[in-house]
């Protein structure tokens, strides 16, 4: 490939995951794409009122067994008042 890039493509995440930590164990640098079972789902959480603390949705959420990575309240694109809305993934 150009610029001494190589490509590779595996077939399973067992392979995936070999590869990585093989890389990761002799400094080889390299770029990688989160596998699809591993990505993090984008919920919005609409009509609930933007005064209610995103720890305690985060709270509520994690006592259901759901991880949250991050969480924000949506804001209009040109006043950037709160909605009443919650995008967490």
């Amino acid at each position: 490939m150009a610029d001494n890039t190589v490509t590779i493509n595996c077939h399973n995440p067992a392979t995936y995951r070999t590869l990585i930590k093989y890389m990761r164990d002799f400094n080889i640098i390299h770029h990688t794409y989160e596998p699809k079972d591993e990505r993090a789902y984008r919920i919005v959480f609409k009509y609930v009122h933007h005064s209610v603390h995103t720890a305690d949705i985060t709270a509520e959420f994690e006592a259901k067994g759901h991880r949250i990575r991050h969480i924000i309240n949506g804001r209009h694109w040109k006043t950037k008042d709160p909605l009443n809305l919650f995008i967490f993934y």
